[in-house]
């Protein structure tokens, strides 16, 4: 049976801020230099959830909700969940209400599945989102005079 070695942290490993861990066990990821990465693909069917404050996309596999590549389930009982209207109910023991649902994509930059103009402009682009005009930024305005020209006359 081979040992696999584990490192502890110790102060004496840092110099000038840096570990002094081998390369091959810290795991540098695979950075892709963009803010979001294309979610919705056309010929699926794709949906918008809120649960509890917190909007994501969703989608539609034989009639079920699947996020995140995973079938979705009620957070209380675990139990099967079902879209009703415009709201989504644990259809298992509980029956209790889980969040609202849209099939316009575009509500999830109107619910606020991202806060910051940059990620709201950037995931329009990528996803073919239309932005609501309460989500564009205010127009730069410029004054005609300043306090200051009012002291200098």
């Amino acid at each position: 049976m081979r040992k696999t070695q584990s490192y502890q942290t110790r102060l004496v490993d840092f110099e000038e801020g840096k570990p002094s861990i081998p390369d091959d066990i810290i795991d540098h990821g695979d950075p892709t230099g963009r803010l979001w990465t294309k979610t919705i693909h056309d010929g699926e069917e794709w949906i918008v959830c809120e649960f509890d404050g917190t909007v994501f996309f969703a989608q539609i596999i034989d009639g079920a909700i699947y996020a995140h590549g995973q079938r979705a389930s009620c957070r209380w009982c675990g139990g099967p969940i079902g879209i009703h209207g415009s709201k989504v109910f644990c259809e298992g023991a509980c029956k209790t209400y889980q969040g609202r649902v849209s099939r316009d994509l575009n509500d999830y930059l109107r619910w606020g599945g991202a806060r910051s103009y940059t990620l709201q402009r950037e995931i329009a682009k990528i996803e073919h989102l239309e932005m609501d005009e309460s989500n564009l930024p205010p127009p730069l305005y410029e004054s005609n005079w300043s306090e200051l020209e009012e002291f200098m006359n």
